[in-house]
């Protein structure tokens, strides 16, 4: 199961399934870690809350037209740790994505989807806010969510999502203009570069993220601009804010 179905069933299970606590802004503020954990080959786990750093309006601009280049992180394990993870965000609210098996470094037969992205504002079950997230819909209707982690300078781009009771990486990689070669060759049914509104970048030829990012690191999508630490809004403060 992709971690975003388990982010869907346990949005809430940090901290179990209780009422909301009325705590304030700081309380909460003392129960939040931040993600950095950029360049670490394993993956980041806490039991505090991570907001995302991007508000629900500016995950929109940060994503649209832009591909997600990047490897699911899985502590070194499997034989091909690194294997990309290209999700392109179309401005039809389609997510288009080919996954490379990072057991095997090959495409498998489900390799090349393509899901309903949106940003979404997500009642949290644990306190009295709301906070913004990616939702997916896949074809058959099952919505998950992830949680974007953007850092401007370098352009990087990491998804966490829940499971068990941690906060963990689901994939790390950056934001860029245009689409890696590469995946035309792991899967032959995502959509022309010329379909999506942008272009191939021919250097970027390998399955494997580090090799390709040594090719051609990309043409990073830099908007500190679009960079919020706190994100999360306390549910009377809601009203007149984005849905």
């Amino acid at each position: 199961m992709d971690i975003r179905g388990l982010v869907a069933a346990a949005l809430g299970v940090l901290a179990g399934c209780t009422e909301p606590t009325p705590l304030s802004m700081a309380e909460i503020l003392d129960q939040t870690e931040t993600y950095d954990h950029w360049d670490v080959p394993w993956a980041f786990r806490s039991s505090n809350e991570v907001f995302q750093n991007v508000t629900q309006p500016d995950l929109v601009e940060l994503l649209t037209g832009h591909t997600f280049v990047g490897y699911r992180e899985t502590d070194r394990r499997g034989k091909a740790y690194g294997a990309i993870a290209v999700l392109h965000y179309g401005a039809n609210g389609v997510e288009e994505g080919c996954l490379v098996d990072y057991q095997t470094g090959r495409s498998e037969e489900d390799s090349y989807a393509a899901d309903d992205w949106v940003s979404a504002l997500i009642e949290s079950s644990i306190y009295p806010i709301r906070k913004p997230l990616l939702q997916i819909t896949a074809p058959d209707g099952s919505v998950g969510y992830g949680n974007m982690q953007y850092k401007a300078e370098t352009g990087q781009l990491a998804e966490i999502g829940v499971s068990g009771r941690y906060w963990v990486d689901v994939r790390k990689g950056h934001l860029q203009a245009g689409i890696p070669a590469g995946v035309y060759t792991a899967c032959p049914e995502f959509p022309s570069a010329e379909s999506l509104g942008t272009f191939v970048n021919e250097t970027q030829t390998s399955w494997n993220y580090f090799e390709l990012v040594k090719q051609d690191p990309g043409q990073r999508i830099h908007r500190p601009d679009l960079v919020t630490p706190f994100t999360a809004i306390p549910l009377d403060q809601v009203q007149g804010a984005a849905q």
